[in-house]
């Protein structure tokens, strides 16, 4: 079909309606002639017969012509739909968004988020819920949010991504502790230390199951579902823990101070998707949430890297 133009295919699609050149020409508002020369073009394009015109009994279509034109009424039709998926795209960058995120990955990329859009496109209304992987599939299936952010592995199934960034695994340490002076640490490095690890998925699994293979698991004590806990027993000096995340954790909720050492060779990876239904290809909500959360990712590696 390479060289067809929208015109052409309407001309015979005309032509099979009508029955007629004179018809197809009418209906189109174009000369007898045009009509005729553009079914020429069409069939000397595909190398095939497609149309028998008989002057007394008008124009009947051959069966490569009837499969042809079966096809090309499907692509007018689309093309018909073209406004009506620009308005609603330019209506849902220009009004508001809805964004769905994990619970856990909200705070390191939500305020870029809507800092990003406050700063350059403030006639833009954001709003966001955290949500678990069954509440985002449901809410993106009934179109209660554009987009949901959550960690690849746990996107929701029937659901397209876009990756976003990717999440460093660290040992979460005490100030105090032997290992805090550290750059890196090897995993086996940590095999006298108790543990409390994420009790959210994917990370619980992904993480114990790291442990598992370096035959460590049982040096797991607590798992919790909010970071804050993990944060807290570490600071209290009760256990290390090991954490995906963008950047450095500094501090408890009580304000002790932890330190984020980076595990070396983890053998593992955790990165951000950008999650949307599948019938629809990326628009600009897409793309401009995936970038703002690929530089904050790069923002805090740089940071991580001095």
């Amino acid at each position: 079909m390479i060289g067809l133009t929208l015109r052409q295919m309407e001309y015979l699609v005309a032509v099979a309606d009508t029955g007629t050149i004179a018809g197809a020409a009418d209906l189109c508002k174009v000369s007898p002639v045009a009509v005729g020369q553009a079914i020429d073009e069409i069939e000397k394009s595909l190398h095939t017969v497609l149309t028998v015109r008989r002057r007394s009994k008008g124009v009947v279509l051959t069966q490569a012509g009837e499969a042809v034109v079966a096809h090309l009424r499907k692509i007018l039709r689309e093309t018909q739909q073209i406004p009506q998926i620009v308005e609603s795209a330019n209506q849902r960058v220009e009004r508001s968004i809805k964004i769905g995120i994990f619970p856990t990955l909200a705070p390191w990329v939500m305020p870029a988020i809507l800092r990003e859009y406050a700063q350059n496109f403030p006639e833009v209304s954001v709003d966001f819920v955290e949500l678990t992987a069954a509440q985002m599939k449901e809410k993106l299936t009934l179109g209660t949010v554009d987009v949901a952010l959550t960690y690849k592995g746990h996107d929701p199934q029937n659901t397209a991504v876009l990756d976003a960034g990717q999440m460093t695994l660290y040992a979460l340490v005490p100030a105090s502790h032997k290992l805090a002076q550290r750059t890196s640490v090897a995993l086996d490095e940590l095999r006298q230390e108790n543990f409390a690890i994420p009790g959210y998925m994917p990370a619980h699994d992904t993480i114990y199951n790291l442990l598992e293979r370096h035959s460590m698991e049982q040096q797991v004590v607590w798992t919790a579902q909010s970071n804050d806990t993990l944060k807290s027993l570490v600071g209290e000096g009760l256990a290390l823990s090991l954490i995906f995340s963008f950047g450095r954790i500094t501090h408890s909720l009580h304000g002790q101070e932890v330190v984020s050492v980076p595990i070396a060779n983890p053998e593992i990876e955790n990165s951000v998707v950008v999650c949307y239904p599948p019938h629809r290809s990326p628009g600009v909500i897409e793309k401009n949430i995936q970038k703002i959360v690929q530089a904050e990712a790069a923002g805090h590696n740089k940071n991580r890297e001095r």
